[in-house]
């Protein structure tokens, strides 16, 4: 005779499965959406500070690029083995654990040239441990696909305006969480 569970009995692995599908699928829409109205701000600042920019005059090409950045740094953290690129600025951090993994999501921008960003992440995934398992390029945005042992990362590097916008995204078991302190 099967059983049937009811009420607040335990759901079998599967549904469980289906459930902590649906959340992570949820949760991720929701960071999309709010990521969506974060980029929306940024470019109507960006939009305004470049006009008075233009308006301005003798300001060079470097100091455009500076006033374009974000004012305020976000809260966080770096990732010790892809460290933040040396004018970065960091402008989201989300780091939320899913039962032994930990998914770290980091931007940063910064007014170098795009050739320069991506020679420094090659560089430097090499010197963190990394292996660049795979390397795209489409619509413009470069895409590092890299593994170090159980650890994944994504960098994803794609101009933005006059800025280069970085994207790093890392999973890895919560007991190897790489991260170091704020700088």
């Amino acid at each position: 005779m099967a059983r049937e569970y009811r009420g607040s009995r335990t759901p079998g692995p599967q549904l469980r499965g289906e459930r902590y599908t649906r959340r992570v699928k949820l949760e991720l829409a929701v960071v999309s959406v709010v990521g969506a109205f974060v980029w929306i701000f940024a470019l109507i600042g960006v939009f305004s500070v470049a006009s008075t920019v233009a308006s301005g005059g003798a300001e060079s090409a470097r100091s455009d690029r500076l006033l374009l950045s974000p004012v305020s740094e976000a809260a966080g953290a770096d990732i010790a083995t892809l460290p933040r690129f040396p004018d970065a600025s960091r402008r989201e951090y989300q780091s939320e654990v899913y039962g032994d993994l930990v998914i770290t999501e980091i931007e940063y921008v910064t007014g170098s040239d795009e050739e320069t960003v991506r020679s420094f992440y090659r560089e430097a995934a090499v010197r963190g441990g990394w292996t660049i398992t795979d390397v795209t390029l489409d619509r413009g945005e470069w895409v590092y696909s890299l593994r170090s042992g159980d650890r994944r990362g994504i960098i994803e590097i794609e101009p933005q305006a006059d800025l280069i916008e970085i994207d790093i995204e890392l999973s890895e078991p919560s007991s190897r969480r790489g991260l170091v302190t704020d700088r």
